[in-house]
């Protein structure tokens, strides 16, 4: 059987479930002897270690760590070198996504945040680098909305600590580099887990999987093999990337800024933009080419009436748009 990670020592943060789990069995199944690590509930993390122990490979032990916190990064790390032994492989797996514009978000979800994807990670990585040697390994991960054009308000903070998440790669490369060490980050897009599926209606989980070419959503054992991958010595001049795991998902075209009067070459544009009482300009928000896009913004979005002022169908370009008025 070959095992290309036999002797080497891994922690996954935040692996009860979804993609750390799978990145966690997957790391196992190649040799690896690894760290599961959760906050709340034991039980689906005692589940994965089960399975993990019940076949060949490395073996696993389950950790407790708030790894959004210093002191349970430091805890966690203390437990893996009394457990297993010093890290070879470290994946930043933990965090949280919330959903809130600008005026809903305040001090404690900003925390809740920053320290559970940014500060605890960091902390982290610096306590370890601290002890793992030559040849060792670093994966964060992070989100295809860093790359998304069309991203949507409510994912400001979000995509804030992702973007953070990404420069620390491309600078702790260089920093950890000169000792052999490589740091890079996967940015996986939509993924089918429970966390995913919580609060999403079904025709917003079908609209999601109708961006990819495949027409569907992928399974955490779609993303975790390139974790992998890059924690093996094949990978050892693969160093700052942030490599997308997104199965070439897109997004319905973002026209910000364009206005209505250029667009008169459909009769149903040709209206007055401008009169003497309004002095007010309609500006297309999106513009899309199914129905579905349109109840998707309109209503899972929370774009409401008070922001979107007329939807309307060009039979010229068969699309859908979605206007803004503004003064």
């Amino acid at each position: 059987m070959d095992l290309p990670l036999l002797g080497k020592t891994a922690v996954v943060t935040g692996s009860s479930r979804g993609i750390g789990a799978s990145i966690a069995q997957k790391l196992a199944a190649d040799g690896a002897n690894v760290i599961i690590n959760y906050h709340a509930d034991d039980a689906p993390a005692c589940v994965v270690a089960n399975t993990i122990n019940a076949r060949e490979g490395g073996r696993a032990i389950v950790v407790k760590a708030d790894v959004a916190t210093i002191e349970g990064g430091k805890l966690l790390l203390e437990k893996c070198t009394e457990k297993l032994g010093v890290p070879d492989i470290l994946v930043l797996n933990a965090g949280v996504m919330g959903h809130k514009p600008l005026a809903e978000v305040d001090e404690e979800y900003y925390d809740l945040h920053f320290n559970t994807n940014v500060k605890g990670p960091l902390f982290l990585v610096k306590a370890a680098a601290g002890v793992m040697k030559s040849g060792s390994r670093i994966i964060f991960v992070s989100t295809t909305l860093t790359k998304a054009t069309t991203i949507l308000p409510m994912g400001l903070i979000f995509a804030a600590t992702k973007g953070a998440i990404e420069q620390t790669v491309r600078v702790l490369a260089k920093d950890l580099g000169e000792r052999g060490m490589t740091v890079n980050a996967i940015a996986p897009g939509a993924v089918d887990t429970p966390l995913f599926r919580e609060g999403k209606p079904a025709h917003l989980v079908n609209w999601i999987a109708q961006l990819h070419p495949q027409k569907r959503i992928p399974v955490p054992d779609e993303i975790s093999p390139i974790v992998v991958f890059l924690a093996k010595d094949e990978a050892g001049w693969i160093n700052g990337q942030t490599i997308m795991v997104n199965g070439v998902s897109t997004l319905c075209t973002c026209e910000h800024g364009r206005r209505l009067h250029n667009l008169d070459r459909d009769s149903q544009y040709k209206q007055k933009t401008r009169s003497r009482d309004d002095e007010s300009e309609l500006f297309v928000l999106f513009s899309f080419r199914s129905s579905v896009h349109q109840d998707f913004l309109l209503t899972t979005l929370s774009l409401s009436l008070s922001t979107v002022d007329r939807s309307i169908y060009s039979s010229s370009s068969k699309e859908y748009i979605i206007l803004k008025q503004y003064k």
